[in-house]
């Protein structure tokens, strides 16, 4: 609380002093949450040209815990003082108003629910990425809690925090529930498509993280103690929404199994698996995405394509048509290659 004295006056001054004075004894007075008030001219808290003087006030909570009747004690007895003449401002995280969270957030997380169900087409698909993220917000945001009043962290700490570690909580559970969907899509169970999700996606995972957490911790460079204490918090919810993802997230999907389909999804796989049943075949696997290999040995009686590598013990179905004259090319190219050698 800044006392300024009128001009032409000092804080020194008998009547000034005595409005300090008596606004030390109210603040005391005010609510039971204080720890202690510094008298000014105890403290040599007073200008030097004597027209400036402040009263620091400590309370034994921090400012996300304080009461609203020590925050209107504090505005009722600056306002006496003021009355009496002086000019008087109050500052300070007393009386910092609490940031509005819950409905914007929530909105977002409904938004995003919806686009991730009609993306995925399954409810299970949807929620997981939600549910995951969502934990590793309230593991990040309860860590910042518990230690605001050690470390000084302000409210803006915990909405930052709570804003990247939903958005990568939530991409970051996409990387591998999509993989895993493609993995089971090819035929596997869910023990490996679980593993292959985690080994392929988890890495990419692990380096998108650890990119935005180098970026968060990168704030220290401007050396502004308030933007740190914000970055490295943030960075540190960002790690738990990685360790989740390569954790928790392949242990939820293995019991989800096939459920992150859709249903219409789900009973045609289960109509291929039948038929291959039926006709005492293995249950088919999509093919692998095809890439010339490079020119070998002509593999005719499979298919008119000479870039496929024979060797291989089961040959995938022919590539796309778009390859055709490519590979009719090259198989005239070497045929008149082999020609010019015989001759020669």
């Amino acid at each position: 609380m800044v006392f300024r004295a009128p001009s032409g006056e000092k804080m020194t001054d008998p009547a000034n002093k005595a409005v300090v004075t008596k606004t030390v004894a109210e603040l005391k007075a005010s609510s039971p949450q204080i720890a202690s008030v510094a008298d000014p001219y105890q403290a040599h808290a007073v200008s030097k040209d004597g027209t400036t003087a402040y009263i620091l006030t400590s309370y034994k909570v921090n400012a996300m815990e304080l009461k609203d009747p020590a925050k209107d004690g504090l505005k009722e007895v600056g306002d006496k003082a003021e009355k009496s003449g002086l000019t008087v401002q109050i500052g300070g995280d007393a009386l910092q108003e609490m940031p509005e969270t819950g409905s914007t957030e929530i909105i977002g997380i409904a938004i995003s629910a919806v686009v991730l169900a009609i993306t995925f087409g399954s409810l299970v698909a949807a929620g997981l990425p939600l549910l995951t993220a969502l934990i590793g917000v309230g593991i990040g945001i309860s860590s910042i809690t518990a230690l605001a009043t050690t470390l000084g962290l302000s409210t803006t700490t915990s909405t930052l925090a709570m804003m990247i570690g939903l958005a990568v909580g939530i991409d970051y559970a996409l990387f591998i529930v999509s993989r895993y969907r493609a993995e089971l899509a090819e035929g596997r169970d869910r023990e490996e498509a679980a593993g292959r999700a985690v080994g392929t996606a988890g890495s990419a995972v692990v380096f998108a993280g650890l990119t935005v957490v180098i970026a968060l911790v990168g704030l220290a460079v401007v050396n502004i103690p308030m933007l740190t204490k914000m970055g490295f918090a943030a960075a540190g919810t960002v790690v738990i929404a990685v360790l989740i993802a390569i954790s928790l997230i392949p242990a939820v999907l293995g019991f989800a199994g096939k459920r992150v389909f859709g249903r219409k999804a789900r009973r045609r796989m289960e109509e291929r698996a039948a038929a291959a049943a039926a006709s005492g075949a293995e249950a088919p696997r999509r093919s692998p995405t095809w890439a010339p290999a490079g020119p070998v040995s002509c593999c005719a009686a499979r298919c008119w394509c000479c870039w496929w590598p024979c060797s291989a013990s089961a040959l995938p179905p022919c590539p796309p048509p778009a390859w055709s004259s490519v590979c009719r090319t090259t198989a005239r190219s070497r045929s008149a290659a082999r020609s010019a050698r015989r001759t020669t």
